[in-house]
């Protein structure tokens, strides 16, 4: 009988137009492997729901998948997890760290399998939320390009960032209001420890700021701490992608920035072309277009964006700070272009550098393609998963 497995989608959702494309991805691949691929969409019919499900079940895939954890609350009528019941493993994929996903890892269910994107993620999961979940670590894969990809020196923006830029003003409100009284004294503390180590994890800067107040646990807080915790994570972010953007601009580099425009207008600086929020399809194709990509991954510890592998895919330089997992990855530096948030000059100076050298230029982005191509595409992830399906159906059941 032919092996199948089932993966979700949830056209409801303004995220799924990141997940669902993703969906598609490995959806394609899994059928190059061999698996009959059935897609469920979780915003269908009750009845139309349950007859995909029942569909997929007689079936005995042997996994699903719920990227961004897509069903993993779902139970058969006995009230145990659907996953449990029928012993299939659930691979429940992160696109966003753990503090995300606390309420959802709560759910008892031993054959539903939480894939992070940081190794620093597993840890904070086994320690804060639930320390007897299967957990493995799920690095982030590269897209294709989704048209044929044009020469460098014929591609429209010099510079591109797409995300979002938050303001960290307003961030900061969220736990200065809380009053509780250890709480601001804690995220002050982790995001001065954050902001002048970019190489430190939000748990690391988490348990030192507990040590140095004398605080156990967090448990006094609630569940509402992971969000908290979150809320330091955007602030994190958001103050390195403003900062970062105001100096190349101020050095007189224009960046075409992609994102919730009224954020990005919030920077007003004339070398900033600010353009509306992209699709899947149309930001790949955006990828395409550029020559430099700009990517943050601040307080990633061992951990790499798609955003970065796509572009590289995309045959685009990307200039990128540097955690544990990206240099691991791309060891002899000839592939990325590397920079510190302390020294964001240094930055300017070295894309000014490359733009005016476009043989240097394209020489980064063809070993970037290459190390992409080689190690970080969704068939690798797709392999990855499977083995992690395998190995723990057979311990499990």
């Amino acid at each position: 009988m032919d092996k199948s497995c089932v993966i979700y989608q949830n056209a409801g959702n303004i995220i799924d137009q990141y997940v669902g494309y993703l969906s598609c991805a490995y959806a394609e691949v899994l059928q190059e492997l061999g698996y009959n691929v059935l897609l469920i969409d979780l915003a269908a019919d009750v009845k139309i729901l349950t007859e995909s499900l029942i569909k997929a079940l007689d079936s005995r895939p042997v996994f699903f998948l719920g990227i961004h954890g897509y069903a993993s609350d779902l139970q058969a009528g006995d009230g145990q997890s659907l996953y449990d019941h029928y012993q299939i493993p659930l691979l429940a994929l992160c696109i966003d760290n753990p503090m995300i996903y606390h309420r959802s890892m709560k759910n008892e269910s031993r054959f539903t399998f939480w894939g992070m994107y940081d190794k620093a993620d597993v840890d904070y999961a086994v320690k804060y939320i639930h320390p007897n979940k299967n957990y493995f670590f799920a690095p982030n894969a590269g897209f294709s390009p989704v048209v044929p990809l044009m020469p460098l020196k014929e591609r429209d923006y010099d510079i591109m960032f797409c995300g979002t830029i938050w303001n960290p003003e307003e961030l900061k409100n969220k736990w200065a209001n809380l009053k509780i009284p250890y709480i601001n004294a804690l995220c002050e503390a982790m995001v001065d420890m954050l902001l002048s180590d970019n190489r430190k994890s939000l748990i690391e800067a988490m348990e030192e700021a507990l040590l140095y107040y004398g605080i156990v646990s967090f448990k006094g807080a609630g569940t509402g701490f992971h969000d908290i915790l979150n809320v330091v994570s955007s602030y994190v972010r958001g103050h390195h992608r403003t900062a970062l953007l105001k100096c190349l601009a101020q050095a007189g580099l224009k960046v075409h920035c992609f994102g919730p425009k009224k954020h990005l207008e919030k920077l007003d600086h004339p070398n900033l072309v600010i353009h509306d929020f992209l699709y899947a399809r149309e930001y790949l194709e955006a990828l395409g277009r550029s020559k430099i990509v700009l990517n943050t991954t601040p307080n990633g510890k061992y951990s790499i964006t798609e955003r970065l592998l796509s572009a590289m895919m995309n045959r685009a330089a990307v200039a990128t700070d540097i955690n544990d997992y990206i240099e691991r990855c791309f060891t002899d530096n000839t592939s990325i272009i590397g920079f510190s948030h302390k020294d964001y000059k240094a930055l300017a100076d070295k894309l000014s550098y490359l733009l005016a050298s476009p043989q240097k230029l394209e020489e980064i982005a063809h070993n970037g393609e290459e190390a992409a191509k080689k190690n970080h595409t969704v068939r690798h992830r797709a392999a990855d998963l499977i083995a992690v399906a395998e190995t723990g159906r057979l311990l499990l059941s």
